[in-house]
């Protein structure tokens, strides 16, 4: 299960995400959108697993928690635009670029979440 959707990133990246995903220069590309929602979707869930929280992550309602969509979204439009290519730190090897502080602050939510430092309607595990 996804945890957003392309019209998420369009809401939230605008037509940025629509040049990052052009990596080719032959236009914008739905399967790499799709890639990157489901990469991100997979890290949150590789983070999530040694949480209380049931995988994959949803309300009791079975909907995807707004902050949890919002992650996907960050997390997501991060692989996105580094697909471009970006410089990397020289000591760390690590990326450096202007969304780096986004990235941080997913996976900072994410880890929150994991320690119950932060709360959302999530179903536990049972």
């Amino acid at each position: 299960m996804a945890y957003c959707t392309e019209a998420d990133l369009t809401a939230v990246w605008g037509t940025a995400v629509d040049a990052w995903s052009d990596v080719d220069g032959t236009g914008a590309s739905a399967a790499r959108k799709a890639e990157a929602i489901d990469v991100a979707t997979a890290e949150i869930d590789s983070v999530m697993r040694k949480s209380p929280f049931k995988i994959p992550l949803q309300a009791s309602d079975g909907s995807v928690p707004l902050l949890v969509k919002h992650v996907c979204v960050a997390l997501a439009g991060v692989w996105l635009y580094e697909l471009r290519g970006v410089e990397a730190d020289q000591t760390s090897g690590q990326p450096v670029h202007r969304l780096m502080h986004k990235r941080a602050w997913a996976l900072q939510v994410l880890e929150d979440l994991r320690t119950q430092r932060r709360l959302v309607d999530l179903v536990k595990a049972q």
